[in-house]
């Protein structure tokens, strides 16, 4: 299982939710999203630093599967929707069987 984890900081005053919709529609177009979760932060930190506006959590097959997505009109899309209004994000995505030793 190829997984990935992406946190975003959204500019002061943007609203994130049109963008966690946009995610959860995400699987119904791209078939290589087996996962998603994607969710408004709880701001239940904000007193220890920065916290990021939203998370979107994504499970694929293989890496291959997450190329896929990658390449899809889908992945453009909501780039272009969101690189206007992010202050910064951080992406992680690890391979699963290759933690495991698989």
């Amino acid at each position: 299982m190829f997984r990935l984890t992406i946190l975003m900081q959204l500019n002061d005053g943007v609203d994130p939710q049109p963008f966690i919709d946009a995610l959860h529609e995400m699987p119904k177009t791209v078939p290589s999203i087996k996962k998603s979760v994607a969710t408004s932060d709880l701001g239940l930190t904000k007193e220890y630093g920065h916290n990021c506006t939203f998370g979107w959590y994504a499970e694929f097959d293989d890496q291959a599967g997450w190329e896929a997505y990658i390449a899809s009109p889908e992945h453009d899309a909501f780039y272009a929707s969101y690189e206007p209004v992010v202050e910064q994000f951080l992406v992680n995505q690890w391979d699963d069987s290759a933690a495991r030793g698989n």
